[in-house]
């Protein structure tokens, strides 16, 4: 049973987050999980066309069954992906997780720190998650810098899952809510 569920479309200042259910984004998106680029760093690696279309009727498939899921981020005027951020669980960590990706054109501009921060948000204050967790490859250092700059702690930096290797990071929504106060007070 449901007790709180994401918005299914949200507009911030610099760009929109609609729900993976929103099918106008699938090509786009499948583009993106077959990018090789982008996805070094997620999951095993770039998909192939028929697993990038699995993937995306997973995503679906886990908004359906608890209220929140994968964000498809459109420009402010829902023109263009610019990436995902996900709210999302697995079997790696009994709290919700966080990731992103951000197209390769819109990289370097801020955008991955604005989406964790937008998925954090929804995940602490609509959702009400005790906790995150986050996993970054080890050598994807501007990811971990997304990570601790929005919160994240580091628990563990030698973790292999699918003979990759790891970092697993945490944020409680007590941390999260004393970042908040901080912020809001300077």
């Amino acid at each position: 049973m449901l007790l709180k569920k994401a918005p299914e479309k949200l507009t911030l200042d610099s760009f929109n987050l609609v729900t993976c259910c929103d099918q106008r984004f699938w090509n786009a998106a499948a583009k993106l999980l077959e990018n090789p680029k982008i996805m070094r760093w997620v999951l095993a690696g770039a998909l192939s066309p028929e697993q990038a279309q699995n993937e995306l009727q997973q995503w679906q498939k886990q908004w359906q069954k608890y209220g929140y899921g994968n964000y498809f981020v459109t420009d402010k005027q829902g023109e263009w992906l610019l990436g995902f951020v996900k709210i999302y669980n697995s079997d790696r960590s009994p709290f919700a997780q966080l990731g992103y990706a951000v197209d390769t054109p819109y990289q370097g501009r801020g955008l991955g720190t604005k989406f964790a921060n937008a998925a954090i948000n929804i995940a602490f204050e609509i959702l009400n998650q005790p906790q995150l967790s986050a996993y970054a490859r080890v050598q994807n250092h501007p990811s971990r810098r997304i990570l601790e700059k929005v919160g994240f702690r580091c628990n563990n930096d030698n973790l292999l899952i699918d003979n990759r290797d790891y970092c697993q990071y945490s944020l409680t929504q007590e941390r999260y809510f004393q970042m908040l106060a901080i912020r809001q007070a300077s």
